[in-house]
């Protein structure tokens, strides 16, 4: 599935996917396309229209990426396998036999591979782990599991697939029962997507692992903002604000919710069948400190 906003690239993305793949019959595309007078919408001539499940939808009307991901995951129609990426995404020839493959290498049916984003600063044998933290503000009353910062940590040498604490959304491949499982919450809002994404997946059962040695697809945001920019040559800053006023609409009262269900899986975002405790969640991503700090928060 892809949430497109005004993204000049997604032709692009489109066919990398179809010409790039072995089997691009069997490959079926869910896309949110958001575009206005300024940026207009590719067109999808040549793109199989049997193979692309299209939802319009305004700009001025945008839910947030992260409503826009849960209705594209009721485009699911059962297919073996599911993928989440953006729309500046590129693929290598091969890469949907590729990623089966590797897929299907782990005895773990509820493995999901997540794309390795290099580091671009000096390119060394790293990769991206997020530190994430508790911001509790009582002024604001938004107390929520936050990315704080990005650092490095120095990959193995003898582990090929490392299990990162942090699930990026726009970047995962893994199988089709994950779209039943995981709710991509509506509500969810501004900086809680992927904290709580990588939450629910632990709890669940679901095991990430980071695919350091092995590119198939990369995410290259670089590309769109070039195109972006090179549409509207006025704009010299990306100045997208409706991003985050319509993403924060329910800030205040949606962050709380969102952390009792993280520490004690209660309230309106609990969630259903967990074989882990959140606890568990806690201690895996180096926040056990935090977790005996705010479970007697609420």
């Amino acid at each position: 599935m892809i949430p497109a906003y005004k993204d000049p690239v997604l032709r692009e993305t489109l066919d990398s996917i179809f010409q790039n793949a072995l089997y691009p019959n069997r490959v079926f595309v869910a896309i949110a396309a958001q575009y206005d007078d300024k940026i207009t919408m590719p067109s999808l001539d040549g793109i199989p229209s049997q193979n692309i499940r299209l939802l319009t939808i305004h700009p001025n009307n945008r839910p947030g990426v992260y409503r826009v991901r849960h209705i594209l995951n009721k485009l699911y129609a059962g297919e073996d396998y599911y993928m989440s990426i953006d729309s500046h995404t590129f693929f290598e020839k091969g890469w949907d036999e590729g990623l089966i493959k590797k897929l299907e290498s782990f005895e773990d049916k509820k493995t999901v591979l997540q794309a390795y984003e290099p580091d671009y600063e000096d390119g060394s044998n790293r990769y991206l782990h997020c530190q994430m933290s508790v911001n509790l503000d009582n002024k604001a009353k938004m107390p929520r599991v936050v990315m704080r910062n990005w650092s490095y940590k120095n990959l193995l040498e003898n582990d090929e697939l490392p299990i990162p604490g942090y699930v990026q959304a726009g970047l995962i491949f893994t199988r089709g029962t994950f779209s039943k499982e995981i709710r991509w919450g509506e509500l969810w809002q501004d900086d809680q997507e992927e904290p709580f994404l990588s939450f629910e997946m632990f709890i669940l059962g679901w095991t990430p692992r980071l695919m350091v040695k092995q590119k198939f697809f990369s995410h290259e945001p670089e590309k769109y903002y070039k195109a972006v920019y090179a549409s509207n040559p006025s704009t010299d800053v990306r100045n997208f604000q409706d991003n985050w006023t319509m993403q924060q609409d329910n800030l205040y009262d949606v962050c709380p919710k969102i952390l009792k269900a993280m520490i004690h899986n209660s309230g309106p975002f609990k969630v259903a069948n967990a074989i882990r405790s959140p606890k568990e969640w806690w201690q895996s991503v180096g926040l056990e400190k935090e977790y005996d700090k705010y479970k007697d928060y609420f």
